[in-house]
């Protein structure tokens, strides 16, 4: 039986990192994505995002690598979505340690059991939204 597949992220600037991180999720199973609220990455990355939740919503929704887009949860750390989503599997990026940690501690919670696994990275020294998005400022200066 395939997995219900849950990701985590902003997806500001969607890149080929994230399309492999995607491909990798979709190898397990239906993938749905919790998309990060814009208010919400203000917080965690300290700006806001270059593009707004409904354009992030619309090109993931344009991926056959999707099934689902719903929005993450609003407040910090909180991970009231897989109660409501249920999925069989979180799939972590390779740089969301403080998630898996996170989500480790209290997995219990959540409901049944749900499998934690780690996203391997995609040529990370150049496809790393940081690093794009610093690219994309050093540009417009």
């Amino acid at each position: 039986m395939a997995a219900r597949v849950l990701v985590f992220g902003t997806f500001d600037l969607l890149h080929p990192g994230h399309i492999s991180f995607l491909r990798e999720a979709s190898a397990f199973g239906a993938v749905t994505v919790a998309l990060t609220p814009d208010e919400l990455i203000t917080t965690y990355k300290g700006a806001a995002p270059v593009n707004d939740y409904h354009k992030r919503e619309r090109r993931l929704r344009q991926l056959s690598l999707v099934t689902d887009v719903i929005s993450a949860d609003k407040s910090p750390n909180t991970y009231h979505i897989l109660k409501k989503n249920k999925p069989t599997m979180v799939l972590l990026g390779y740089d969301q340690q403080v998630m898996a940690k996170q989500l480790l501690s209290r997995i219990r919670e959540y409901g049944p059991a749900i499998s934690i696994a780690v996203a391997h990275p995609y040529r990370d020294n150049v496809y790393r939204s940081s690093l794009l998005r610093a690219a994309s400022t050093k540009k417009i200066s």
